[in-house]
């Protein structure tokens, strides 16, 4: 299907949000940016001047139950806030709407893409990896501020890098949501380009010294190299002592002391021992304590800690568990693959507990499960 320019300049902008989500950062105290809302804003000027369609946004049943579910979920606003007095924290509940947005998106925009486009955005991200590596974080710091502390002072406490992104779990948190998005665009992939983006991946998220990190390293590569998995694990067993000692020489790298832990005390060390991982786990016990108490309605998000898809259903109660719950299930029944079922359990796990709901990614990877239309290539 042939585009006009005014069609193009609208994919390179909706391709610069959702790849690149933290900048610009507009809203400098955020890891929410709101350019996913600004593009859908201004998405009637795009429609004047276009040719073909962008969204396939008719009258049926999905559109349909997507807005009775928007006008429910204002409903259960308002009622929130006149008769309980629970108003909303601003920034959680814009993120909840560009969320929103995000999944609307998913749902309804005609996308196209090229098989290997995610290579190319690797390729970009590793690039600026080096970059940051090189000067310290020195355009991070220029062009993010939601963080005190420093790229510097980063590399000083054992972590690693968090190309342009707050922070070295948001970045390998970010490269598996592109990649699930690769999965979900791309039924058929080119068995090179695969390669070349597990590679690329995996030098991305072991280059973050992130718990994160290093939990997704391992179970992408354990799901798409199972035998080869198996096969490392068997030589690590046999050659268990050498392989130790060798490691026990660098274990002031993070994440060579992760694998340390992981080996010599359990998988599930990683959870204590990972500040990251277990300032989420806090904040994952926090909501699901106050879910308990606000389970019919939910808080409104009045809550200001951080959270993932949690979040969002203790945000609005019964309607979110059950919505969440649903896409459950869609992710049973829609995909036959057993390879794309269990990394998109994996993923929503790992945003179940936690994760920045309002950056463009989540929202699509949820719309592009529950879409119905076949997706163009």
């Amino acid at each position: 299907m042939k585009v006009n320019f005014i069609e193009k300049i609208f994919f390179v902008i909706f391709a610069f949000v959702v790849f690149f989500p933290f900048i610009p950062q507009v809203i400098r105290s955020s890891d929410t940016q709101p350019l996913l809302s600004i593009l859908f804003i201004l998405y009637p000027l795009f429609k004047y001047f276009k040719t073909k369609n962008l969204l396939y946004f008719k009258l049926n049943n999905q559109t349909l139950i997507y807005l009775i579910l928007i006008l429910f979920l204002f409903l259960v606003l308002v009622f929130n806030i006149f008769y309980f007095n629970k108003t909303p924290i601003f920034s959680r509940y814009f993120a909840f709407i560009q969320f929103l947005i995000a999944i609307f998106f998913g749902l309804f925009l005609e996308i196209k893409n090229k098989k290997n486009w995610l290579s190319y955005i690797f390729l970009i991200y590793l690039f600026f990896t080096f970059i940051y590596f090189f000067t310290n974080g020195f355009l991070e710091e220029l062009l993010i501020a939601s963080r005190d502390i420093d790229a510097e002072e980063l590399l000083n406490l054992g972590r690693g890098a968090r190309t342009l992104s707050p922070e070295p779990s948001f970045f390998a948190l970010h490269m598996f949501n592109l990649y699930v998005i690769y999965k979900l665009l791309n039924n058929e992939t080119d068995p090179g380009i695969q390669f070349i983006n597990i590679l690329l991946i995996s030098v991305l998220l072991l280059s973050s010294l992130s718990g994160y990190g290093f939990l997704i390293f391992i179970f992408l590569f354990f799901i798409e190299y199972t035998k080869l998995s198996l096969f490392i694990l068997l030589l690590t067993i046999l050659f268990y002592p050498i392989l130790l000692n060798i490691f026990y020489n660098y274990e002031s790298l993070r994440s060579i002391d992760l694998i340390i832990k992981f080996i010599t005390e359990n998988p599930f060390s990683i959870f204590e021992s990972d500040a990251s991982v277990a300032s989420r786990l806090t904040s994952f016990n926090f909501y699901f304590k106050n879910i308990k108490d606000n389970f019919m309605f939910g808080d409104n998000f009045t809550i200001p800690e951080g959270g993932g898809l949690i979040g969002v259903i203790s945000g609005i109660g019964l309607i979110g568990l059950i919505l969440f719950i649903i896409y459950l299930l869609k992710i049973c029944t829609k995909f036959d693959k057993i390879k794309v079922i269990l990394i998109l359990f994996f993923w929503s796990i790992l945003n179940f507990i936690s994760g920045p709901f309002g950056i463009p990614t989540m929202g699509i990877i949820i719309g592009l499960v529950f879409r119905n239309k076949k997706v163009l290539f």
